[in-house]
C-alpha cells in the first residue's frame, strides 16, 4: 500500500489516516516478525528509490534562488525571468 501511495499518479497521499511511510513501516515490522527476507529486500528497494527521488527533487529545487522578480540558476549562474 505504501508503495502505491508514493506513485506520482496516486490521487491519495494517505489512506485511513496513514501515510505511505507509515504503511512501509508497518510492512517492515510484519515482514521481520514472520521472517520474509525477500519482501524486506523489496521494501528496502522501495525506500532507496524514494530517497533517490527526494534527493534529486530537492537538489533541482535548491539550484534556483529567487530575488524579487529575478531568479538565478546556481548551476549556470544565469539570470532567468
Amino acid at each position: 500500500m505504501g508503495k502505491r501511495l508514493l506513485e506520482p499518479q496516486s490521487k491519495y497521499r494517505e489512506l485511513n489516516d496513514l501515510s505511505a511511510n507509515e504503511y512501509l513501516d508497518k510492512a517492515e515490522k510484519l515482514f521481520r516478525e514472520i521472517d520474509l527476507q525477500w519482501d524486506l529486500d523489496q521494501l528496502e528497494g522501495v525506500r532507496t528509490e524514494l530517497e533517490d527521488f527526494r534527493a534529486t527533487y530537492f537538489i533541482s529545487r535548491a539550484s534556483f534562488f529567487h530575488f524579487g522578480e529575478k531568479a538565478i540558476n546556481l548551476r549556470s549562474a544565469k539570470e532567468l525571468r
